[in-house]
């Protein structure tokens, strides 16, 4: 009876071993997936990041020909947006 006991216990352990390396396996495996995925995110949050650069360089180079200063043009960064559109649409209409 021993005997079985003493073999039991070892199968057990073998087994929970096995588990507990398999369970391993998929962690790491799902962090890597999310790696993987975060690493996506950021370079998709990147190329909005730079198109909104660009654009945003494209109106400040339209508003500076309409008239606006540089320093109301850095001004507007610390405004609400809506007093920020006010001015966009005043300008916009200047010629």
């Amino acid at each position: 009876m021993n005997e079985n006991l003493e073999e039991f216990t070892r199968d057990f352990m073998e087994a929970r071993a096995n588990r507990h390396k398999e369970m391993k396996k998929h962690e790491n495996a799902y962090k890597k997936l999310k790696a993987q995925a975060e690493e996506q995110e950021n370079d998709e949050l990147e190329t909005i990041l730079t198109s909104y650069e660009k654009k945003i360089q494209h109106i400040i180079c339209h508003l500076s020909e309409r008239g606006m200063s540089n320093k109301d043009i850095s001004e507007i960064t610390e405004m609400p947006v809506e007093e920020v559109v006010h001015i966009l649409a005043k300008y916009a209409i200047k010629k």
